[in-house]
């Protein structure tokens, strides 16, 4: 995923007012947010970036994955 836009594409607005505040406060920038969402792999999602996970049609898998991080739960 090349853009912001396209990230949100994948997500309805109440899992974006959840999630994109997260990520803007774990990275520093959009673009930042875009790399981490293309790069980061998940170690409990079999290694899948949050991209992959997307395009795979398991998005709840990431959105759980991101409310265990943020409660201070490890990946």
């Amino acid at each position: 995923m090349n853009s912001i836009i396209e990230i949100e594409r994948c997500f309805t607005q109440v899992e974006l007012n959840y999630l994109m505040p997260l990520l803007k406060k774990w990275t520093k920038n959009d673009y930042e947010v875009i790399n981490w969402f293309n790069t980061h792999q998940i170690p409990s999602c079999a290694d899948k970036t949050p991209s992959e996970l997307c395009d795979l049609g398991e998005k709840d898998r990431f959105l759980q994955y991101v409310k265990h991080i943020e409660y201070g739960g490890f990946s």
